[in-house]
């Protein structure tokens, strides 16, 4: 095990009547005006916005709102943001929607305060020390903003799409619903499904030695979320796969995957190559994590059964290890050539159960080489994964 700093600053107020204590929670916070950061018309047409508004509002917390985050988040809108807070003096930025409405609440957030243009944050040119506090509402578990040191921002501008790091803007509060994704369209509740797993697989696969602790609750969060995700498939209303999924996303990216496997106290544990070609691919491009990301982490298992020793001769990974590139070598052959390589939706979800089957195998081929007789993990349903109906 590895030397390592773990800090999870943020309140977690989840459950069914979550949403109705955003404005108490804001307010113990000390915030009298609040920024409230939203996308598209689903927020409105849904009444979560109302819900939320009228929470602020008994509270007596006032806000200025601003609308209009699209997927893939673009640097333009977040100059706005930052305007509209410095001119309503607003002391807390507070995001209501998935992780793209998240980390444009942050860049928000560290940018109000900055003498610079935020983009400087994103480019390396500056770090993160002063921020206004974040708040956020969940309605899309994925992404992991609730609680990560993580914020990525496109710019259309320059074809680019970057990410910047810092427990500065990890939200001091995250009010997190699962009945709101009772509605969640099955592709979108894969697509967040897969993010999950590649935020933990990113971590799982790194230099690192055995870590059993951080081992086993990386191999419990993919177990729950497969399980729960099934469950979903075919009951959308399932409160407590809901709920798992919603809570595994969280866990899956607050670092607690990565303790006791980063190559120093000061660096996220992993190579982060998934993550690192989907940006490069998807700058300024409207293409989802799971249309990018899924293939390169099929491809990132290999590699980690490759560089395994205790699981090289697993005889999944035998045979069609030959036959692929190493994730550095895709991120120069598709990345900086910027090929929109994409597996085809209708296979996505056929991919999807393929690379959880390959996870399946290998976790429970590790434990039980780490274990000896320990039993296998979990098995893997024999239906499709996410109904397409």
């Amino acid at each position: 095990m590895n030397d390592f700093v773990f800090q999870s600053p943020t309140r977690f107020v989840f459950g069914k009547s979550a949403i109705e204590r955003t404005g108490e929670e804001v307010a113990a916070l000390g915030s009298k005006r609040v920024l409230l950061v939203y996308g598209g018309g689903s927020a409105r047409r849904t009444g979560l916005l109302s819900r939320v508004e009228d929470s602020l509002a008994k509270a007596g917390v006032a806000y200025v709102e601003l609308g209009g985050v699209r997927p893939n988040p673009e640097v333009g809108l977040v100059r706005q943001g930052i305007e509209v807070a410095r001119a309503n003096s607003v002391d807390l930025v507070l995001g209501v929607g998935g992780g793209s409405v998240i980390d444009s609440a942050k860049a928000i957030a560290f940018g109000a305060p900055a003498p610079c243009d935020v983009w400087d944050f994103f480019s390396g040119k500056a770090k993160v020390t002063k921020c206004l506090p974040v708040a956020c509402v969940l309605t899309i578990p994925a992404a992991g903003s609730e609680a990560s040191s993580s914020c990525v921002i496109s710019n259309d501008e320059l074809c680019l799409k970057k990410g910047t790091n810092g427990d500065a803007f990890r939200p001091k509060v995250a009010i997190m619903d699962p009945t709101v994704t009772f509605t969640l369209p099955a592709y979108q509740t894969a697509a967040g499904v897969t993010d999950m797993i590649c935020h933990v697989c990113e971590r799982y696969f790194s230099a690192a030695g055995p870590v059993p602790v951080t081992d086993s609750i990386c191999c419990g969060i993919i177990r729950s979320v497969i399980e729960a995700a099934v469950r979903v498939s075919h009951t959308p209303d399932d409160y407590d796969a809901r709920a798992t999924i919603m809570w595994a996303g969280t866990l899956a990216h607050n670092d607690l995957c990565g303790c006791g496997r980063g190559a120093s106290i000061e660096k996220r544990a992993g190579g982060w190559e998934s993550h690192g070609l989907e940006h490069e691919v998807c700058d300024g491009r409207d293409i989802d994590l799971l249309r990018m990301e899924l293939p390169q982490v099929k491809e990132n298992i290999l590699y980690g059964v490759r560089q395994r020793r205790d699981v090289r001769e697993h005889h999944h990974g035998r045979g069609a290890l030959d036959r692929m590139h190493s994730p550095e070598d895709l991120v120069h052959i598709l990345g900086r050539k910027r090929t929109r390589v994409l597996a085809p939706e209708c296979q996505l979800l056929e991919l999807l159960e393929e690379v959880l089957r390959l996870i399946q195998e290998h976790l429970d081929h590790r434990f039980m080489v780490c274990q000896s007789a320990s039993p296998p993990m979990f098995s893997f349903p024999s239906h499709r994964f996410i109904s397409t109906s």
